[in-house]
């Protein structure tokens, strides 16, 4: 099977990722961050950053994809996981836009229907995790961090 949605493919420590084109708002370098409460979400959330006048949280993708912190990061991609609701990925870079995607073959689902790894695909000899925007960071887990961030801004 081959999925013809074009994808940001994007390098995240020794494995590559890819999004949607349609969720992803734009591509840019680190900003300053707010740390986020101690912890939250099992290391994931890295801190939340005001980017475009709105607070971000900017998650940890090497975390989310392979359970181990960054090491480099050279990108986030501003991502909508929901109406209004927007995410940055720590990304060690972006690196093309492709059109095609092909079936990896039969992978046993071990993370669940809401894991944010929708699928694993190839791209010309890569394995590809293929995230699924809306699930990255639930809407209350959205919420609390932006609300969070509120309370801390002067």
């Amino acid at each position: 099977m081959t999925v013809a949605t074009q994808h940001l493919i994007a390098r995240v420590r020794a494995s590559w990722i890819a999004l949607p084109v349609r969720d992803l708002a734009e591509i840019l370098r680190p900003l300053p961050l707010l740390e986020a409460p101690h912890d939250t979400l099992g290391g994931l959330v890295r801190g939340v950053a005001i980017v475009r006048g709105l607070a971000t949280p900017v998650l940890d993708t090497a975390r989310l994809v392979d359970g181990q912190p960054a090491t480099r990061v050279g990108h986030w991609l501003r991502v909508a996981v929901g109406p209004g609701r927007f995410v940055a990925l720590e990304v060690e870079r972006a690196e093309r836009v492709v059109n095609h995607l092909e079936d990896a073959g039969e992978w046993p689902s071990l993370m669940g229907q809401d894991h944010p790894i929708a699928r694993l695909m190839r791209y010309e000899t890569a394995l590809v995790a293929v995230l699924a925007s809306s699930r990255i960071l639930s809407e209350g887990a959205h919420a609390a961090l932006v609300g969070t961030t509120r309370e801390a801004r002067p």
